[in-house]
């Protein structure tokens, strides 16, 4: 099992209650999980995602990586009890705006670059969004398309974001 002795994973998990999952293991991909996610199984143990994110780029390399949400998918996949804390469930807007008395809505706007996490939550608290379109779907836009209903590759998507913006920086 790729690198996951090292860090005592798999022979820690007969001790688990849960497993709380945050951040992945750098080099990792999602298949590395299945040993793991094999035994959690038999246990039955519930699998905490606290970031459900299916990929991020990694700054330095502007390669895509996994993060713990494509872990969760699987688990739930093959069976597994999964509980998503984040984006896009509604609850994560609803409590980052919870002391915002008499919120506007239309005066909001959330930034991502991931339609079915940032786009999606925004979506469904009812919310302008705005995709950046050089993050993870970065292979679906150029610069000589930059159009959303002018992309054939965005159609299979039924997650649509207010605006398109390239970059986003200070």
């Amino acid at each position: 099992i790729k690198g996951l002795e090292e860090f005592n994973f798999v022979k820690k998990i007969e001790d688990a209650d849960f497993i709380l999952a945050c951040t992945p293991s750098p080099g990792f991909s999602t298949i590395d999980y299945v040993p793991l996610l094999t035994k959690a199984l038999v246990k039955k143990l519930p699998f905490v995602c606290a970031n459900p994110d299916f990929e991020t780029v990694e700054s330095s390399s502007n390669n895509l990586l996994i993060c713990m949400g494509s872990v969760a998918e699987l688990y739930k996949n093959i069976g597994g009890s999964v509980i998503m804390m984040g984006k896009p469930s509604i609850h994560i807007y609803q409590e980052a705006t919870k002391n915002i008395f008499n919120i506007d809505k239309k005066k909001v706007l959330a930034i991502g670059d991931s339609l079915h996490h940032d786009i999606k939550g925004a979506n469904s608290f009812d919310i302008d969004s705005l995709l950046i379109t050089s993050g993870i779907h970065k292979s679906i836009f150029n610069k000589s398309n930059m159009e959303w209903e002018d992309n054939d590759s965005l159609s299979k998507f039924e997650i649509k974001p207010t605006y398109l913006c390239s970059k986003f920086q200070f």
